[in-house]
């Protein structure tokens, strides 16, 4: 968030008690934060919203992002504290178990309370530990994991939807999570398996692992046959710029 500080961010915008139901406690939860909107329209002025993604980083080096039209049709906001608990943390299931986790120094929520498509959407666009974020150009900012200019409009949904579902934990060339492997290497499922069994697994990995540690694709995303097509065309097309692991 440039270089505000949190007095700065308070004095940007108002901050409000929020009440919403926090997808991974799975239960409602308040918190104490200011409307994303404001914040944004402070540090970078109205262009903000001519722009393509908003590009978080985590404390852990985590890059999550999303539309920046998102913010056209829902409310965000920038929480800093959990009213009533005795620290900001969530408790979140890792690892087989539910642990304690630290929100600081920030945490994105969304007015999900009333609100049936942004509760379907689960932990979409809720990255905790937030110490800053960057308007960008998706194609300009990740050159490697973009697809070939001339890809049609699958491929090119299947870049978004990537971004949006897998670029979190998994790498493109050399771009993205590694939390995951990298997708494209000749060795990779994109290079490795034939798009049938691509879009099974994208579907529902603990169908052929029964400890996989990748979840299946949201079940309650709308269109969610089309995403998964959308993705195993962008990684086919991405395969031909693959190159060999080190």
């Amino acid at each position: 968030m440039g270089r505000l500080d949190a007095e700065a961010l308070g004095a940007a915008a108002p901050a409000r008690r929020l009440r919403v139901f926090e997808p991974y406690e799975g239960r409602e939860v308040e918190f104490r934060a200011w409307p994303l909107a404001a914040l944004l329209d402070a540090v970078y002025g109205p262009d903000w919203r001519g722009e393509d993604e908003l590009l978080f980083t985590c404390r852990d080096g985590y890059q999550p992002s999303f539309p920046v039209a998102r913010l056209a049709s829902y409310d965000a906001y920038l929480a800093f504290e959990r009213p009533g608990a005795s620290d900001f943390g969530i408790d979140k299931r890792e690892s087989g178990r539910v642990q304690r986790v630290s929100l600081a120094p920030y945490y994105v929520v969304w007015d999900n309370l009333d609100d049936e498509i942004l509760r379907r959407d689960h932990d979409y666009g809720w990255p905790y530990q937030v110490v800053g974020l960057d308007l960008i150009d998706p194609v300009e900012r990740f050159p490697a994991m973009a697809p070939p200019a001339d890809a049609d409009a699958r491929v090119r949904a299947g870049f978004r939807d990537f971004r949006i579902h897998c670029s979190r934990c998994h790498a493109v060339n050399g771009v993205g999570g590694a939390v995951g492997p990298e997708l494209n290497a000749p060795e990779a499922p994109a290079g490795a398996r034939d798009p049938a069994w691509l879009r099974r697994w994208i579907d529902d990995p603990s169908a052929f692992a029964a400890t996989a540690r990748m979840p299946a694709l949201n079940p309650a995303l709308p269109q969610r046959s089309a995403v998964i097509d959308a993705l195993v065309a962008y990684l086919e097309a991405m395969a031909a710029t693959a190159q060999a692991s080190p």
